[in-house]
């Protein structure tokens, strides 16, 4: 199961979260999101043997092929399980949460945040990292010069996102959401990537996204699969960004952690 453009970029930043969270050898991490998989087996990594690491997503599908990638690479302190955070009954407290881009869909990410929290024993870690999509629309995180294609692509993800309830600001929303919560003020990293033209695989960070978007774009009437051109994507924007000299940004990547305060 080779890595999802978004997961390749983000996978550095995670394991330097991971490795600035304190997470290491021995914990029980429980990880949450649509990427439980990939990060489940980057903390995996950090744990070691004598830890424990469970993912958990309500997507089955995901989770299956979570699961038998994780077999392959032979991650047998790695449990992964297709349910929803609030459903989870622990044998005991965590010594940690990793909640990967699980908030963006959340139709109450404070809540999630708490219940997340209330998993971890008092003084583990809680650390959250998601995509910030806002960022594609501001004038100097966006693309340079203005590259069109990028700037439909910007415009159409996050009113879909929008419009389907969804938080395109998850990202720096992290901070304040944990005080929201009940956490102390936490640590934040953020990280802004800015791909040109000869970098391909950059630019399949964008196919990958829109296309993810298209049922939502339809439905809503924001644009047709047609229009959209979803599988040219990735080529029109390397071609624009060759022809200006220019480069296109990712969205900004956020991170956030804090130990878990005494009562």
């Amino acid at each position: 199961m080779p890595p999802s453009a978004r997961a390749a970029f983000a996978q550095p930043f995670i394991e330097d979260l991971v490795a600035r969270s304190g997470i290491g050898p021995g914990m029980r991490v429980v990880v949450l999101g649509a990427a439980a998989g990939d990060v489940a087996l980057l903390v995996a990594e950090r744990v070691g043997p004598s830890g424990a690491v469970f993912g958990v997503d309500d997507d089955p599908g995901l989770i299956a092929a979570a699961r038998q990638h994780a077999q392959e690479q032979r991650f047998e302190q790695v449990d992964l399980r297709g349910q929803r955070l609030e459903t989870l009954e622990p044998d005991g407290p965590f010594d940690a949460v990793f909640g990967a881009f699980s908030l963006t869909r959340e139709p109450d990410p404070i809540e999630t945040i708490r219940t997340a929290a209330g998993l971890v024993r008092f003084g583990g870690r809680v650390v959250f990292v998601d995509w910030h999509f806002e960022s594609m629309l501001w004038g100097l995180t966006s693309s340079w010069p203005g590259l069109p294609s990028y700037g439909q692509f910007a415009r159409w993800t996050v009113e879909g996102l929008r419009r389907s309830g969804a938080h395109a600001d998850m990202g720096l929303r992290l901070v304040n959401g944990f005080v929201e919560a009940g956490l102390p003020l936490p640590h934040v990293r953020t990280s802004l990537r800015a791909v040109a033209g000869h970098c391909p695989a950059g630019f399949g960070f964008f196919s990958e996204t829109l296309r993810e978007q298209l049922p939502a774009l339809e439905r809503f009437g924001i644009v047709t699969a047609r229009e959209a051109g979803v599988d040219t994507l990735a080529e029109r924007l390397r071609s624009e960004a060759n022809a200006c000299g220019g480069h296109a940004f990712l969205p900004l990547l956020a991170g956030v952690w804090v130990n878990k305060p005494d009562r």
